[in-house]
């Protein structure tokens, strides 16, 4: 081998476990994976939130992984209140409540039998929010839509608060109405409690916290990359399914917690 290839191989070394971080050691097996996805869909053309559209081929790919591997899927309530936690278990979850989670997701669920929790903004019919990276808005779940995917068992309903509002800006009052209406009116829906609350853009504070405590939430997750620990039941970290990502990365983030450094 001569020293020109062997430097190329080094440095191909180098640049694939700096882009993926094979080399960690994975955390242990008893530890839960929450997964963070937020749109089931192909990727728009020229749309800049497409790095949070995980294409239907591909979350099956995920889905059919996390079988094959004996993984169960709880919800997140459902995992929080087991008395023994049992190994490889995994919560999926879906920011924003999209459309798209019952047209592409709800089939690919029922086919795996995996359960899910989706934190809606019921106050909202599109993703307004983001209005200001993309032209147009994309559709939420329908009120039917909703009802369907409860119904089936699979799914749990928590809060993302009412209008996705963020958290650490808004004053004390619109806070608390937030957290109390949104809670409220998902329960109304599905007839069933609302336990769980998804910080809007992944921002909260020590105040925040506690305002999420006073509303009778039971768990909060955030955005945090990284494994969740349910000791802190109101900062549990998730593990963000990337639309871009490559299976490999899946691979690593579940067992790793991380793909890169």
């Amino acid at each position: 081998m001569s020293f020109i290839t062997l430097t190329w191989l080094t440095l191909l070394f180098i640049f694939s476990s700096l882009r993926f971080a094979w080399w960690r050691i994975p955390p242990s097996l008893s530890r839960p994976r929450i997964l963070m996805y937020h749109m089931i869909e192909p990727h728009r053309p020229d749309h800049q939130l497409n790095a949070y559209r995980v294409s239907p081929d591909t979350f099956e790919l995920h889905l059919k992984w996390i079988t094959k591997n004996n993984w169960t899927t709880y919800t997140i309530s459902e995992y929080q209140i087991l008395n023994k936690k049992p190994k490889k278990s995994l919560c999926l979850t879906f920011d924003d409540g999209f459309g798209s989670l019952f047209t592409n997701a709800f089939p690919l669920l029922k086919k795996y039998n995996c359960k899910a929790t989706i934190y809606l903004v019921p106050d909202r019919q599109t993703n307004v929010w983001d209005l200001g990276i993309e032209k147009d808005g994309t559709s939420l779940l329908t009120k039917e839509q909703i009802q369907e995917l409860s119904h089936s068992g699979l799914v749990e309903f928590g809060s993302h608060t009412a209008t996705h509002a963020d958290l650490k800006q808004a004053d004390i009052h619109r806070i608390k109405h937030e957290l109390m209406a949104s809670k409220k009116k998902i329960e109304n829906l599905v007839n069933q409690p609302c336990r769980s609350f998804a910080y809007p853009y992944g921002r909260f504070t020590k105040q925040s916290i506690s305002w999420v405590k006073e509303a009778a939430y039971k768990t909060a997750v955030t955005t945090r990359p990284g494994i969740a620990d349910f000791n802190n039941p109101y900062q549990l970290n998730r593990i963000n399914m990337h639309g871009f990502d490559t299976f490999f990365d899946f691979y690593l983030r579940l067992t790793r917690g991380k793909n890169k450094l």
